[in-house]
């Protein structure tokens, strides 16, 4: 192989070969085919590294846009949830006081199977007060929010209750969802006109 790549080397006119000045020759082409073949090597290393790191760029791109929109379709299904469960409490704290001003001696207010019957249209009047097939119900028969768990009405003998209302209206009682926000209903037992009502969406 050398033989085809290395020159004879003598001296001019001697005939003689001159061992140091082939030695030079062979260093320096050793070193030069070696600078070479390094560059070659680098390069394809280079290469392989631009394509290595493109590839994670893109990858980490690609999953940076993947959860803008899932975050956003996430937050956009919370807000709807959220609105619902607003809805809903608004509904049902109406239904409640509508009942009341009918039936004032009614059983303490409360998320159970007699409110549902109730509200739903058996009751001495059979008047519907609230479309129970806009509702999820659980076995038990209680209003449930977007996320199947069941609305929380609290009266003034709730533990922890604080009065919305700045007269602290006797009878006043709340229906809100724990888990999906979307604010809360307020109503009174003895005022149901006193508010506030919030409006639906």
């Amino acid at each position: 192989m050398l033989g085809k790549t290395i020159p004879n080397f003598y001296q001019c006119g001697s005939g003689k070969r001159d061992d140091r000045f082939v030695l030079y020759i062979l260093f320096r082409w050793v070193a030069t085919e070696t600078a070479r073949r390094m560059k070659q090597l680098l390069s394809l290393l280079s290469s392989k590294q631009l394509a290595y790191f493109l590839g994670i760029a893109i990858g980490a791109s690609i999953l940076a846009d993947y959860k803008i929109l899932l975050d956003a379709w996430n937050g956009w299904y919370e807000g709807e949830k959220a609105t619902l469960a607003g809805n809903q409490t608004t509904a049902i704290t109406e239904a409640i006081e509508q009942y009341l001003i009918d039936f004032p001696n009614a059983d303490p207010i409360a998320n159970n199977r007699y409110w549902t019957s109730r509200l739903a249209g058996e009751n001495p009047k059979g008047v519907r007060y609230l479309k129970l097939e806009k509702f999820q119900r659980d076995s038990l028969d209680r209003f449930l929010d977007p996320n199947g768990v069941p609305y929380v009405v609290e009266k003034e003998d709730t533990p922890g209750f604080e009065y919305v209302s700045v007269e602290h209206l006797r009878g006043e009682f709340h229906v809100f969802s724990k888990t999906c926000g979307g604010g809360m209903g307020i109503g009174h037992r003895d005022n149901p006109n006193a508010g506030p009502h919030w409006e639906r969406h």
